[in-house]
């Protein structure tokens, strides 16, 4: 019961309002991420809990506080009867939200998710695939050029009935510590709406001076005598040179 508590309140906190991106430093691209996970099984299960690791890709949303991740997850148990390990695997699609804008200025960018997917359990090698629900939380620490590490804690509910005839509803807790790494970095300029951004030009290059009619015919008539009397009557400083 306190484990279904714990993610009602988580998936609650989902509904609230527009913050900023789920990124460290408010860049809306795609990001991956590796973790390392420790998984507290629920007391049904004939197992200790155990260690993993999930992998995930994450799509910002057109809400800027908002993102969609694919995660994956695998990870062994260690059976109680004889020693030996079962395994589990996971594929879950998520909703994150970020919370950075109802906590005020911190070091930390906290952010709720929940989601569903497939859980797989292989258990004395018997594989069977059953829906699942999860739900949590956790904080990105800022650390440099958009990448971030970051923890969580998810509460998961599997619904089970091939293995645990008693029990439908399986519930785990699942931690991890790892790494957000962006797709890429970039750095984009905003201009006011309405504005095009436009290429430096070349400073323009001084022309020379065009030469006027009356000096073009004066040059004419250094350069070749014979050409004097060919002047036309309207250019006043020609017809001075006749007189």
């Amino acid at each position: 019961m306190n484990r279904m508590l714990f993610a009602s309140a988580f998936a609650g906190a989902c509904l609230a309002g527009p913050a900023a991106a789920v990124s460290p430093d408010d860049a809306r691209i795609p990001y991956v991420g590796a973790a390392g996970e420790f998984v507290s099984v629920d007391s049904t299960r004939a197992n200790d809990d155990g260690v993993g690791a999930r992998l995930r890709l994450g799509f910002p949303l057109k809400n800027p506080a908002s993102a969609l991740e694919v995660s994956l997850y695998s990870n062994a148990l260690e059976r109680d009867l004889d020693g030996e390990n079962d395994y589990q695997f996971g594929l879950f699609v998520d909703y994150v939200h970020d919370l950075s804008g109802y906590v005020g200025d911190l070091p930390v960018k906290p952010f709720v998710l929940a989601g569903l997917g497939l859980a797989e359990d292989d258990i004395l090698a018997n594989n069977d695939i059953h829906p699942a629900i999860n739900a949590g939380g956790g904080v990105l620490v800022p650390l440099v050029r958009n990448i971030a590490l970051r923890a969580e804690a998810r509460y998961m509910a599997q619904f089970n009935s091939e293995h645990y005839a008693d029990e439908n509803l399986l519930n785990d807790l699942r931690f991890n510590v790892g790494v957000q790494i962006p797709l890429y970095d970039t750095v984009v300029t905003a201009l006011p709406r309405g504005r095009r951004a436009s290429l430096p030009t070349a400073p323009s290059l001084p022309t020379a001076p065009t030469p006027t009619l009356a000096a073009e015919s004066r040059r004419n008539r250094r350069n070749s005598p014979e050409l004097v009397r060919t002047i036309p009557d309207y250019l006043p400083e020609t017809k001075a040179s006749f007189r």
